[in-house]
């Protein structure tokens, strides 16, 4: 998957400004350096900074980072780790009756 990320980033860098990288891998540090310097592309990481996610280095090399433990509520599918509760579930025959006997009146 890496090298499949890196060669996608090296096709698309002469076409864009930004890339954004959602990885902590520090192999991409040497590619960062590169699209930055011979292709003028600023690069945004997106990681947490778990030491044992985020390599030091990727993150220097970075023109931006972001860290996932800020944006969580804003892309959570359930902000503050919260699943949404359910308080009323109606069976899906009864939905389907409803909507037949709707179209029966029309």
């Amino acid at each position: 998957m890496d090298m499949e990320m890196a060669v996608d980033i090296i096709r698309t860098a002469p076409l864009v400004d930004r890339i954004i990288l959602l990885t902590g891998d520090g192999d991409f540090s040497s590619l960062l350096q590169y699209v930055q310097e011979d292709r003028g592309v600023q690069v945004t990481v997106v990681s947490t900074r778990k030491a044992s996610v985020l390599s030091e280095d990727l993150r220097r090399q970075a023109d931006q980072f972001i860290d996932l433990e800020l944006i969580r509520d804003a892309i959570s599918r359930f902000p503050n780790n919260r699943a949404p509760v359910i308080v009323e579930r109606k069976p899906v025959k009864s939905l389907i009756g409803l909507i037949g006997r709707k179209r029966a009146g029309e």
